[in-house]
C-alpha cells in the first residue's frame, strides 16, 4: 500500500515584510542616475578632489591634523559629537604635497573620563573603506589623549604613528563640527 501524501502548507511572508523588502530594493535602485554618468562613455572619469566632492553646503565640519611632521586638512562628511564620543570622517588633502587623503576617527571618553581612540588618515585616496600603505594615525597608545575645547573647536593631542605602527612624534587633531549633536 502506498504511503499517503501529506498536504504541505505553504508559508507566506507577512505583508509588512514584503513591503519593507520592496521599499529597500527600490531605494537602492534610485541611488544611481544617468546624471552621474560621464557625457561621453568613452571618456574616463576622474575622481573628484575633496573641494569638488564635498561642497560647503554638504560639509559637516572640518579637521586639521598634524602628525609626524605632516599637515592635513579635511572637510567632514560625518561629524557626530556627544559629551562622550566623537565620530568623524571625510576627504582632505596633505598640505604642500597636495596628496588626497581620507580621514576616519572614533574618539571616546572611557570610564575614568579620559579620551581614548584614534584618528586615521589614509593618504592617496579620498574613498571610504580604502586602506593605503601611507597611513598617518594619531592615537592614545597607552596614555589618554589630551583634550581641550576652545569655543566649538576640540583639540586632541596624542602620539603619531605610521602604517607600520611606528611612533613618529606628537600628533594633534583639531575638530570643528558645524552641528554638534
Amino acid at each position: 500500500m502506498p504511503t499517503p501524501v501529506q498536504p504541505t502548507r505553504k508559508r507566506r511572508l507577512p505583508a509588512p515584510a514584503v513591503l519593507a523588502v520592496v521599499v529597500l530594493f527600490l531605494a537602492g535602485c534610485s541611488g544611481s542616475s544617468d546624471a552621474d554618468a560621464p557625457s561621453n562613455p568613452a571618456e574616463p572619469t576622474t575622481p573628484t578632489t575633496p573641494s569638488e566632492g564635498t561642497s560647503a553646503a554638504n560639509s559637516r565640519g572640518s579637521v586639521s591634523m598634524e602628525a609626524g611632521g605632516r599637515i592635513f586638512s579635511f572637510t567632514l562628511e560625518t561629524c557626530l559629537i556627544s559629551d562622550e564620543d566623537f565620530l568623524i570622517a571625510g576627504p582632505g588633502m596633505e598640505a604642500g604635497a597636495g596628496e588626497p587623503a581620507w580621514l576616519e576617527g572614533d574618539l571616546f571618553a572611557d570610564e575614568a573620563g579620559d579620551w581614548v581612540g584614534e584618528v586615521r588618515a589614509q593618504v592617496g585616496t579620498t574613498d571610504r573603506f580604502v586602506t593605503t600603505d601611507d597611513e598617518v594615525v594619531v592615537t592614545n597608545f597607552g596614555d589618554p589623549l589630551g583634550h581641550e575645547q576652545v569655543g566649538d573647536r576640540h583639540d586632541f593631542t596624542g602620539q603619531a604613528r605610521n602604517a607600520d605602527g611606528v611612533a613618529s612624534g606628537d600628533g594633534k587633531v583639531s575638530v570643528t563640527c558645524l552641528e554638534a549633536r
